[in-house]
């Protein structure tokens, strides 16, 4: 039988969910501590991450930074994220309801997931009516499988690759592919542009030499964009360090990903010469800017500057076909490039010249 799983059984847990959001948080560190403590002797894409690095760079912190990101959601729905990372108030002091609790499990269905599964094993219970759970577990991992990794690749932790697997489409959360990693490979963006093109969804993780981890979750393809774009809404950028946020896209313009070998590197959001995030040709600068139209970003700690200690790439979901992702690219070209005679979006234009 299913063992305190969903809303039902967390609310359980917590005692009914009237306890305050403190309680809340101590469950889900506990909850986050017992699934790593019983699957990593169990789970081959967990022991295949600490091969790949996951296991030097484990971070208590980064479970009570997940934690958080979480409780973001219930104690304070009416704020963006970007107000909750700039904000230092402590959300684990919040009162809650059960509806609020209840709505709030629904809507990170990753906590059900990782509860069903520490309690199956702690009762070692099994429910042949369960198939169909079972195999929707298998196409949508809490972990991925990480495939042709090399060892000690990565600068991510087990709770890092939890919060960043849960937050990208569904179709691609079964396996990354190891594209690049400045750790196993030369700091070289020739290289890291040749590797992550045509590769399909790709996620960018960068560390900065203050141990700030930031990136990008890019939701089609990489090419030579040749001044203009691709991408889509899908995309959005992301925090581990400071604190663990994702931030989307606010619709206003369509300047998602770009990518020039020559003299303006890789960026996403903003416009050319001010990405919100980009990666420059010699791969030794990060630039962030907040005050851009593309995505709701926060102000970070380090201004808009960063000396890039690490980068690495990761291809998600299948291996694609190389041909069909060339055909599928469409590089869009900003609006100023468009000749007499072409329909203009206004809002799009005002957002690559502001």
């Amino acid at each position: 039988m299913t063992q305190g799983g969903g809303a039902g059984g967390f609310l359980k847990l917590i005692g009914g969910g009237g306890e305050g959001s403190g309680k809340i948080s101590e469950i889900l560190i506990g909850l986050a501590k017992s699934f790593f403590a019983m699957k990593m002797g169990k789970n081959k894409a967990l022991q295949d991450w600490g091969s790949a690095g996951a296991e030097s760079n484990q971070n208590d912190d980064n479970v009570g930074k997940w934690t958080d990101s979480l409780i973001g959601d219930l104690v304070f729905p009416d704020k963006k994220p970007k107000d909750i990372v700039q904000d230092d108030e402590d959300p684990k002091g919040k009162d809650t309801n059960p509806d609020d609790v209840k709505n709030w499990v629904d809507k990170n269905p990753e906590i059900g997931k990782m509860q069903k599964e520490v309690f199956d094993d702690i009762f070692d219970t099994t429910d042949e009516e369960e198939d169909e759970d079972r195999k929707a577990a298998e196409e949508a991992p809490l972990i991925p499988t990480p495939v042709g990794f090399q060892p000690d690749c990565s600068v991510l932790d087990n709770v890092s690759i939890l919060f960043l697997n849960n937050k990208i489409l569904l179709e691609l959360r079964k396996t990354w592919r190891f594209l690049y990693s400045s750790k196993t490979s030369d700091r070289d963006f020739v290289e890291l542009s040749k590797s992550i093109q045509y590769e399909g969804p790709t996620l960018i993780v960068v560390r900065t030499t203050n141990d700030t981890i930031l990136g990008a979750f890019c939701s089609t393809s990489w090419a030579e964009t040749e001044g203009g774009w691709v991408g889509n809404g899908d995309s959005f950028l992301f925090t581990i360090n400071p604190k663990m946020s994702v931030f989307y896209s606010t619709g206003q313009n369509e300047n998602f990903m770009f990518l020039d070998q020559g003299t303006q590197g890789l960026g996403m959001g903003g416009k050319v010469g001010h990405f919100g995030f980009g990666i420059k040709p010699d791969m030794e600068t990060l630039d962030y800017n907040e005050d851009t139209n593309t995505f709701d970003l926060p102000a970070l700690p380090g201004g808009s500057t960063f000396e890039i200690d690490h980068v690495e790439v990761w291809g998600l979901g299948p291996q694609p076909r190389a041909e069909e992702e060339r055909a599928k690219v469409e590089v869009r070209k900003p609006d100023l490039d468009i000749e007499d005679g072409g329909n203009v979006d206004m809002n799009d234009l005002m957002g690559q010249i502001c």
